[in-house]
């Protein structure tokens, strides 16, 4: 019986290790590379470009397809590309009405990233609280805070509690109505920054507070939310223009822009947001924002105004491998794939994906009569070998090696 057991044993992990190397090897050297294009919006002609890879050569088109040089691509978007155009001298002093001044155009101008990964991060727990008012530029704290109960600051260097720190803060955020513990927290804990905004946690009863340090006191403001909002992320920015505070994603793939003027929570008019499924890039400059959510699907554009009015859309359908020749064959050969990696994180996990179509069923219908036939040419009996014939029926090509890799042996 032990033999039996340790033979299935070593079965199911070959079955396993096969479900990562065959499809790998296969991916390796028929994968198919999907160019996912740019997406722009010209304010001149309130109208999307895209740049797109093909063929060894950078393409420039509008959403209509009409194809441009490089020299007009940067013509038609004045505004994405005035670095461009202060160069060469051919920046227009005025655009749709309001005179343009570089310096302004580039405090205006942010660009910022938020890939699948980052959703999936786990907290570290513990945070730098930088002074938000110092006269000698960010320095890097000598402690840490982590929040529980209360908040507690962490001596670095000696690992031990400052106690009264903690109580000065925690006194605080407990007067402007914080509820322990933490919820989600949000800022950026690094010195290399133009300012320091502290940090902005939301509490055990979904309410939202600004927290930073002033002058070695604590600064905690409540800020107005609806009821029961609940955050999957707040992403806090450096950006010149110091128009908003942090880009918060709700539950419900809601975006909002928490404003820095008074705090206001500005949601952007789009709810199509899915971490799991995009990254999403937001770029604004003097005139609107622009938000792209890339996907293995599609690339959908999103342009607001400065009032946050939805002006345009975009929507770009992107080949999908399933239905590509390389997709077709693969879920011929393989009836489900794991591997170690995922475009959604950063960790190394077990991720498993099935086919999306039953055609491997007909290659394991194959392999088990090709199992079946070798079993009664050997003269062994078909009980004895039933689970290995269910094997390969239920797993094709992998259990098909597996079994024939580790035969079983009559006793």
């Amino acid at each position: 019986m032990l033999p039996k057991l340790s033979r299935y044993l070593l079965v199911f992990v070959a079955i396993f290790v096969m479900s990562y190397i065959l499809p790998s090897i296969y991916k390796t050297f028929f994968d198919v590379r999907i160019n996912t294009p740019n997406v722009a919006y010209s304010v001149v002609n309130e109208k999307f470009y895209l740049t797109r890879y093909e063929n060894g050569q950078t393409q420039f088109i509008d959403e209509q397809g009409t194809s441009y040089s490089r020299e007009e691509y940067m013509d038609e978007l004045p505004i994405n590309n005035f670095y461009y155009h202060l160069g060469k001298g051919t920046f227009p002093d005025s655009l749709a009405g309001i005179r343009l001044d570089p310096n302004q155009l580039r405090r205006e101008s942010f660009y910022q990233g938020n890939g699948s990964f980052e959703f999936s991060m786990p907290e570290y727990g513990l945070y730098p609280m930088f002074e938000s008012a110092s006269d000698f530029g960010i320095a890097l704290p000598k402690d840490v805070f982590r929040i529980n109960d209360q908040i507690e600051f962490l001596v670095a260097k000696t690992n031990e509690v400052d106690v009264q720190k903690s109580k000065v803060f925690t006194d605080a955020m407990l007067e402007a109505g914080f509820t322990f513990p933490s919820v989600a927290i949000g800022g950026i804990p690094s010195f290399m920054k133009s300012r320091d905004d502290g940090w902005f946690i939301q509490d055990k009863n979904l309410q939202l507070f600004h927290l930073k340090m002033v002058k070695g006191e604590p600064f905690v403001k409540k800020i107005a939310m609806p009821a029961g909002f609940e955050i999957k992320k707040i992403v806090c920015n450096d950006h010149q223009s110091g128009e908003f505070y942090a880009t918060i994603f709700d539950n419900k793939g809601g975006i909002y822009l928490l404003m820095t003027k008074d705090y206001s929570l500005q949601k952007l008019p789009i709810d199509k947001y899915n971490p799991k499924k995009h990254s999403m890039v937001m770029s604004g400059n003097l005139f609107n924002k622009t938000a792209v959510f890339i996907g293995e699907e599609s690339v959908d554009a999103f342009v607001v105004d400065r009032d946050f009015n939805l002006v345009d859309t975009y929507k770009e359908q992107l080949p999908k491998k399933s239905e590509m020749t390389y997709g077709k064959v693969k879920d011929v050969l393989f009836p489900f794939v794991t591997s170690f990696d995922s475009p959604s994180s950063l960790f190394i996990g077990i991720y498993s994906s099935m086919a999306t179509t039953f055609y491997w069923m007909i290659i394991s219908l194959i392999l088990t009569i090709i199992t079946l036939v070798m079993l009664l040419r050997q003269n062994k009996s078909i009980k004895n070998n039933l689970l290995d014939l269910l094997l390969v029926l239920g797993t094709g090509i992998f259990g098909f090696i597996a079994v024939h890799m580790f035969p079983n042996k009559e006793y």
